[in-house]
């Protein structure tokens, strides 16, 4: 059987590349998945907002938060997918609910169904967990949380004005797309009032956890509140340098001190490599592993699981250890598999690259000639050449200033993100 290059590309991204063909038309297994997906997006746009579970949620035992639940002008579903304007309108009687509350709360988080009540209901109240902190930190006052049926975008600025809030955070479910139909988006507006427009807000999108993961969304959705109370403006007024600002919260890391060899690993470059991914925090084990796609590594419950007995290239631990330290925080303790993200697995790429620099080895023992489809000779030119592979989002993380930076990458601020 002859290896498909494409194969080892197609873990790299969501897209639907090299999908092959039965004759003149696409293979039976791609066009269900297909299917699959188209069905999966209109369920999205579809499922009824369940308003109660999220204030539940919300409201949960430890997090001291009070919702209420309002609807736009738009009586139903149907409606309100043909008619746009009447989601960005309170219903009657609505306003007259909401200025009856107390008022002039710095904050206003009103959490919207739009288009994915799906993303709503599995990432909202997770993500409004991780934001209070940050604002009680900040000495900002929050008013209750709105729940919103029927809600588009610009209802966030009538839900502001009639609290009199300073600023609204809108935490909205965005429009399914094919690989992710549970997309959360965050939008915010300075001095909210009816008739404001979209360039007068910021946006935070792609919020779930194969893309922007809770704890990051948090982090930035914070800096764009506190800078735009700052500036007295959103939109285009408002440039987002939240990623300068975490690559700014460790200037260096401090130089590692690696254990000592752990038992069970008589090779050398294996004991080297496994004493690095543990100084950095990531937790090693000792393990059968009978099937993987990297021969002798596995990820279990957080933790990279080691066969000696069938690794074959060692720099591998340091490609697999990548995903670990560039993947959402939250989920890392718990992960069973690495991320099939394409933006993770880039990430991961030059991660690895930093790492076998910051060893003293070769990247050629990483990117071996058995990995990467093939491409690894090109991926360490690429890096050779400064090429910008994995880094933007390296940089976004706060894990590395990049090629211009000082120091300059492959120096990591810190191996975690």
């Amino acid at each position: 059987m002859t290896a498909d290059p494409w194969t080892e590309l197609r873990r790299l991204t969501p897209a639907r590349i090299a999908l092959g063909r039965a004759g003149p038309a696409l293979p039976t297994a791609e066009v269900l998945a297909f299917a699959l997906d188209h069905a999966r997006a209109r369920d999205a746009v579809h499922l009824p907002f369940d308003a109660p579970a999220v204030a539940a949620q919300i409201e949960a035992p430890g997090l001291p938060t009070i919702t209420i639940t309002i609807a736009s002008a738009a009586p139903d579903r149907s409606t309100y997918l043909r008619r746009p304007d009447l989601g960005r309108q309170l219903a009657a009687g609505e306003r007259a609910r909401l200025a009856a509350l107390p008022g002039g709360a710095d904050v206003a988080i009103v959490v919207a169904d739009g288009l994915s009540s799906a993303a709503v209901h599995a990432h909202a109240a997770s993500l409004v967990a991780e934001l209070r902190p940050h604002f009680e930190d900040a000495g900002l006052t929050l008013a209750d949380v709105v729940l919103a049926h029927q809600a588009r975008v610009a209802l966030g600025d009538a839900i502001g004005e009639a609290l009199g809030a300073r600023i609204v955070v809108l935490l909205v479910g965005e429009r399914p797309g094919l690989s992710s139909p549970d997309s959360l988006g965050a939008y915010i507006t300075h001095a909210p009032r009816v008739g404001r427009t979209d360039a007068e807000r910021n946006c935070v999108s792609n919020i779930r956890p194969a893309g922007l993961g809770y704890r990051d969304a948090a982090f930035r959705i914070a800096w764009l509140v506190r800078a735009a109370l700052k500036l007295g403006a959103t939109g285009v007024a408002l440039k987002d340098d939240s990623g300068l600002e975490a690559a700014r919260l460790e200037a260096s890391v401090a130089p590692l001190r690696l254990a000592p060899p752990g038992p069970g690993f008589a090779d050398p470059l294996t004991a080297r490599i496994v004493a690095f991914i543990e100084a950095i925090g990531l937790r090693v084990e000792r393990g059968a592993v009978s099937e993987s796609l990297l021969p002798g590594i596995a990820v279990r419950e957080g933790a990279l699981v080691v066969d000696q007995t069938r690794l074959t290239h060692p720099g591998d631990l340091l490609h697999e250890a990548g995903h670990l330290a560039v993947c959402d925080p939250a989920l890392r303790g718990n992960l069973a598999d690495v991320s099939d993200d394409g933006g993770e697995e880039m990430a991961a790429i030059a991660w690895s690259y930093a790492a076998a620099r910051h060893l003293g080895l070769d990247p050629s023992v990483v990117f071996h000639p058995g990995g990467y489809g093939g491409g690894s000779e090109a991926l360490v030119a690429a890096f050779e050449g400064r090429r910008t592979i994995g880094l933007p989002l390296l940089q976004w993380w706060g894990m590395t200033h990049g090629w211009e930076g000082k120091p300059p990458f492959p120096h990591m601020l810190r191996w975690l993100r």
